[in-house]
């Protein structure tokens, strides 16, 4: 281990330049999960769209993740940090046209779908940056403590976002809400720009090879590990089906079951305080039980609750306790297992890899979802919203075969670097 490493603080709490990273970082989500709520009411409220155009817009959305093996190859032969920088400034900037154009009686549908698919290309950038980036500015057995503080960002942002979201929407348009997002991403950027560490030259830029040779090594380090091919199977059944529900979840709530759109936004901030309380205890949690029964307990929680979606209806408020309930079993779920597996992969890559490992399965996950997206707002249309969603919540339990039937349960504190 090299004196730099050694002389970092073993709490990142006192580690400057993490926090800063960090900081941005869950300003950034908190303002994402307003656009996440905001975005599709506008295309349904605003735009009136149709379920097939719903599931259009969603596939748009993931489009650009099937490009994501070659961004893995370029993260992996430059250095992250400014990548960072770059794809949020980009997104911040991008945001502001929707309520400009709103404003000025100039939004459309097209627009719309030009904004989510440039979205998708930075959003590709960052996510496998910001993946690759993370273990060199951390210490290997730091990683738990990282990524349950990345998970707790991200839960704390379910309900301070879509908390946020409720009220603007209360407050003002849809498309007015999305500046919110558009101020964070800019914050984000300023913070990542005050990290200090120097981050090394990528090893993989002195040797550069051929793209397709480079990808094709990413593809079969993943498939040779055997804690990294069933999380890779697990993650693709998942994405594909929990995307046909993301598609159709807005279009059931405010035309099926016919609720306010602030309520809807409430609903999806329930799971926010067990998913905070279960990444802040989940460091602890991992030293007393492991890795493995923790992805277990995840798995339980996180891929079931999905069923209680389709299951929602009657009177207003049992369909609120039916979704809600979801959130609540999603929000147990998620960060535990959201943890388990970065920490597993971060832990097991070499740092010349961690740009493809990370874009393989941003491929192999979010490059399948517009089939997902586009097979459930089409299957809608005969079927119905219900029945649609039904259909894809029994498809999110597969991926617990593949992780239950995997040495991944039987997992203890974290793995050792592959060699």
């Amino acid at each position: 281990m090299s004196t730099q490493a050694t002389d970092r603080t073993s709490s990142l709490w006192r580690d400057a330049d993490f926090m800063k990273l960090w900081i941005g970082q869950s300003l950034s989500l908190v303002g994402s999960q307003v656009t996440a709520v905001a975005l599709p009411i506008v295309a349904v409220t605003l735009l009136h769209v149709s379920p097939a155009q719903m599931g259009v817009l969603s596939a748009l959305q993931k489009l650009p993740f099937v490009f994501i093996l070659f961004v893995g190859v370029w993260a992996d032969r430059v250095r992250r940090r400014p990548l960072l920088i770059g794809t949020d400034l980009g997104q911040g900037l991008l945001l502001i046209t929707v309520p400009v154009l709103y404003f000025t009686d100039q939004l459309t549908l097209a627009w719309l779908c030009a904004v989510v698919v440039i979205m998708g290309v930075l959003q590709v950038v960052f996510d496998v940056a910001d993946h690759a980036y993370l273990p060199s500015l951390v210490r290997r057995e730091q990683l738990p403590e990282a990524n349950s503080k990345t998970q707790l960002s991200i839960s704390t942002a379910e309900v301070a976002g879509r908390g946020l979201a409720a009220l603007l929407l209360s407050w003002f348009s849809a498309a007015g809400a999305i500046v919110v997002d558009a101020v964070t991403f800019l914050a984000s950027a300023f913070a990542c720009l005050l990290i200090r560490r120097p981050e090394p030259t990528p090893s993989a830029a002195a040797e550069p090879q051929k793209v397709l040779l480079s990808i094709r090594e990413g593809v079969r380090f993943v498939w040779s590990q055997p804690l990294l091919r069933p999380t890779l199977l697990a993650t693709s059944f998942y994405m594909f089906f929990v995307t046909g529900i993301q598609a159709l979840y807005y279009p059931f709530a405010l035309q099926e079951l016919h609720l306010h759109a602030s309520l809807v936004a409430i609903i999806l901030t329930c799971g926010g305080p067990a998913a905070i309380i279960g990444s802040a205890l989940a460091p602890r949690m991992v030293e007393r039980m492991g890795l493995g029964r923790m992805l277990i307990i995840a798995g339980v929680f996180g891929n079931v609750s999905y069923l209680l979606i389709p299951l929602a209806g009657g009177s207003t408020w049992s369909a609120v306790a039916a979704l809600a309930g979801a959130q609540l079993m999603f929000g147990v779920g998620m960060p535990l297992g959201g943890m388990v597996t970065m920490t597993v992969r971060q832990a097991v890559t070499p740092d010349h890899l961690q740009g493809r490992v990370a874009a393989t399965f941003r491929a192999f996950g979010l490059g399948i979802a517009p089939l997902g997206a586009l097979a459930a707002g089409f299957a809608a249309e005969p079927l119905g919203l219900r029945t649609a969603i039904l259909i894809c919540a029994v498809g999110v339990l597969v991926p617990l075969v593949f992780q239950f039937c995997s040495p991944l349960v039987r997992l203890g504190g974290v793995p050792e670097v592959a060699r």
